[in-house]
């Protein structure tokens, strides 16, 4: 492994799926299953931390927001919030 490839791993905090509430897994699912399946990892640990996911998949955002699921930052929500 590079020196660069150590530097990035090493600032990231890799959490295993398992440690992801069933809850959370269930709602994530509800949420993803009709937009893309394959988000639904990443929206459960959104939920499961209470955080926002920062993600430029707009086919994502738009169809979580339809749902009214306020769980996505964009990129151009995080340069007004900087600005």
């Amino acid at each position: 492994m590079s020196d660069i490839e150590e530097l990035v791993l090493s600032a990231i905090n890799f959490v295993p799926e398992e440690s992801i509430s069933d809850a959370s897994w269930i709602r994530a699912f509800a949420w993803t299953k009709d937009i893309d399946e394959d988000d639904t990892p990443f929206i459960a640990l959104g939920i499961e931390l209470n955080a926002k996911l920062w993600t430029g998949d707009k086919v994502l955002s738009k169809g979580l927001a339809k749902k009214g699921v306020d769980i996505i930052i964009t990129t151009a929500d995080l340069k007004k919030l900087i600005k």
